[in-house]
């Protein structure tokens, strides 16, 4: 039986063939402008963002000025929301070194770009010629848990679980930072392009994904980028050492 979410979506409508689904920036400018520079050889319609573009990394300000004014839609994430608010209850569980760069990140957000991610909805439906879309940074009912499975079996269970709680035929979300597509019994169609900032499904390299609507297909793609870079300025910064290292491994 399809759930209604606890959380009003925003509804729109696009005149859209093929989208660029981009999710997970992170304030990694590196690797921000590695997928911007692979995706012109791509062809899209528009880019769709599924949420946290800051925290963890950086540069905040200057992947803001990159991507904000390239994006046709885009969803709030949880690092989004905490970024603006240290009192939120998403700051508070986050785990010490999310916080760490949280704080670090809401010392530099400017007053325009707190203005934009309040305006961000927690979950968008957009409406197209072929076909209706949920966008979410997490689970289309309680927006910010997990999709997630510690075997196959169970991952595929829990998408399965999260497409029968939508009415539309695509569900894109992001937040786990594991890349990866699924059809349901219904046939709707799940995509989750991957992070492109903090890659945790085992390959260090950014992930995004282009979705042809019209022909009712999808790639999923992968770009590698300057990772050494990163990891001086997450030392520059005083940023948890962590935080660098990981990218190495994409974990």
């Amino acid at each position: 039986m399809e759930e209604e979410s606890l959380f009003d979506a925003k509804v729109i409508e696009r005149d859209v063939d093929k989208i660029a689904l981009i999710a997970d920036i992170h304030s990694n400018l590196p690797a921000l402008k590695a997928v911007m520079n692979d995706m012109k050889s791509k062809e899209f319609d528009a880019i769709y963002n599924l949420g946290d573009l800051v925290g963890y990394y950086s540069q905040p300000l200057e992947v803001l000025d990159e991507i904000v004014d390239k994006l046709d839609v885009s969803v709030m994430g949880n690092h989004d929301w905490a970024s603006i608010d240290l009192n939120n209850p998403l700051f508070k569980i986050a785990r010490p070194a999310a916080q760490e760069s949280l704080v670090f990140t809401n010392k530099l957000l400017r007053e325009k770009d707190k203005k934009f991610i309040k305006t961000l909805p927690l979950k968008c439906i957009v409406e197209t010629p072929h076909g209706s879309l949920t966008l979410v940074h997490g689970h289309p009912v309680t927006i910010f848990d997990y999709i997630y499975g510690t075997t196959k079996r169970l991952f595929d269970k829990s998408i399965q679980s999260a497409l029968n709680a939508v009415k539309t035929d695509y569900l894109f979300v992001g937040h786990s930072h594991i890349q990866g597509d699924f059809v349901g019994s219904k046939g709707k169609i799940f995509v989750n392009p991957g992070s492109i900032g903090q890659p945790r499904d085992n390959d260090f390299r950014s992930a995004y994904a282009i979705v042809d609507l019209k022909n009712k297909t999808h790639e999923l793609i992968r770009v590698s980028y300057d990772i050494e870079s990163v990891i001086k300025s997450v030392h520059k910064c005083h940023l948890p050492s962590e935080l660098g290292s990981r990218l190495k491994f994409g974990i």
